[in-house]
C-alpha cells in the first residue's frame, strides 16, 4: 500500500499537489488525510498481522 500511496503522490504535479483537494479520486477529501488513511493509520489496523510476519520471517 505505501508503495502504491507514494507512487500516487509522486505522480502528481506541483501545481496538482497544491489544489489536491480538486482531484476527484480525493473525494473532497484533503491529500493529507488520504495520504495518512494509506499509510500509518491503516497499517494500525493491521499491526497484529504485521507483527505475526515479522516475527515469522525473523524481522
Amino acid at each position: 500500500m505505501r508503495k502504491q500511496t507514494l507512487r500516487r503522490v509522486r505522480a502528481l504535479t506541483k501545481a496538482e499537489f497544491e489544489r489536491a483537494e480538486k482531484l476527484a479520486w480525493l473525494e473532497g477529501a484533503p491529500l493529507s488525510q488520504w495520504i495518512a488513511s494509506d499509510t500509518f493509520e491503516h497499517e494500525t489496523e493491521h499491526i497484529q498481522q504485521i507483527r505475526a510476519w515479522r516475527s515469522r520471517q525473523g524481522v
